[in-house]
């Protein structure tokens, strides 16, 4: 159950959880709720189509719940400062 791991008093155990974790309770709980369901229905699919539905909609529920309850880490300036692909042979 991932509530649990984000119970009162776990506020300070993960640098990468947003404090909207502990201050929207309720939100964090139907978001949770969601992701708990919609991963069930992975479980119930029969076919090809119902389990890519059912995918697609687990990724959904983790890319909003991340935005919205984890903290992005920064990227590293070296990542930005990277040197450009060399050119291709053929352009020269």
């Amino acid at each position: 159950k991932i509530a649990v791991l984000f119970a009162p008093g776990t506020d300070t155990t993960d640098p990468g959880a947003n404090p909207a974790n502990w201050t929207d309770p309720a939100g964090f709980k139907a978001a949770a709720d969601k992701f708990t369901a919609d991963a069930g229905t992975i479980l119930t699919a029969t076919d090809g189509p119902s389990l890519a539905a059912a995918v697609q909609a687990v990724n959904a529920d983790c890319g909003a719940c991340h935005g919205k309850y984890r903290i992005q880490a920064p990227r590293p300036a070296a990542a930005a400062a990277r040197a450009p692909a060399p050119a291709d042979a053929a352009d020269k």
